[in-house]
């Protein structure tokens, strides 16, 4: 019984910590023109995003800072060619899930993820987070440069699909 107390307070404290953290408040506007327009995170080179994969969902897009294990290496791989729309869902209040269509391979561990922790389920699907979650996850990396808030003002609307695109060496933003 004290042990649970004691995870729920740390939990607690985890919680109250994150959403006392935040970002300088800079972000890039692109203005709303259209259907396509896109808000991202400003102030990061293109070299710094090698490798990272941006997320879009509706007007909005950022990027996800990839991990370096088995399974971030086979998403990598996966978008290698090309852009994929996944379906999207909102579930349980904290996050964003959504189904690759494929397996890639998962080690997943029990986890306490948190706003902007970006995990894979079963080896079947991504979790993006914008609340916090225990549960057995593979980590695949970490939303860069948005707040809690701003996550889940972004993942929890009512989009039903996520495209994700993967910055390769050689493909340039503009050539998009």
């Amino acid at each position: 019984m004290i042990q649970k107390i004691l995870a729920l307070l740390m939990m607690l404290t985890m919680l109250l910590g994150m959403t006392a953290c935040g970002t300088d408040g800079s972000r890039e506007q692109v203005p709303e023109a259209g259907p396509d327009a896109q808000t991202e995170p400003a102030g990061q080179a293109e070299e710094e995003r090698e490798g990272m994969i941006r997320v879009t969902a509706g007007k909005h897009s950022f990027w996800v800072k990839l991990e370096d294990n088995e399974s971030a290496q086979a998403l990598r791989d996966y978008l290698s060619d090309g852009d994929k729309t996944i379906p999207a869902e909102n579930y349980g209040g904290f996050e964003k899930v959504c189904r690759l269509g494929k397996t890639i391979p998962a080690n997943d561990r029990q986890t306490l993820a948190a706003a902007g922790d970006v995990m894979l389920y079963n080896g079947t699907q991504i979790v993006f987070f914008y609340g916090s979650n225990s549960w057995s996850y593979t980590r695949l990396g970490q939303a860069e440069g948005l707040s809690a808030e701003e996550l889940e003002q972004i993942l929890s609307g009512p989009e039903t699909e996520l495209t994700l695109s993967l910055l390769n060496e050689g493909t340039t933003e503009s050539s998009r």
